[in-house]
């Protein structure tokens, strides 16, 4: 048995949110020129990203199946 739960909108939206605060800090510290911390909020923001992008895909598909 699937376990088919929705992930709650209000954690999608904070997974966003931490996106674009990732996204932010990696602009900031590829500016002072710390490479480093620049590569490592880039790909924590990528990974984020794929988890909002699944977590819209899983509760898009979810909902088809409900009706």
């Amino acid at each position: 048995m699937r376990d088919e739960t929705k992930i709650h909108p209000m954690v999608l939206l904070s997974t966003f949110i931490n996106v674009i605060v990732m996204a932010m800090f990696a602009y900031d510290k590829f500016s002072e020129k710390q490479m480093g911390y620049s590569i490592a909020f880039i790909l924590l923001s990528l990974l984020f990203l794929g988890m909002t992008i699944y977590g819209l895909a899983r509760n898009n598909k979810i909902g088809r199946t409900e009706k």
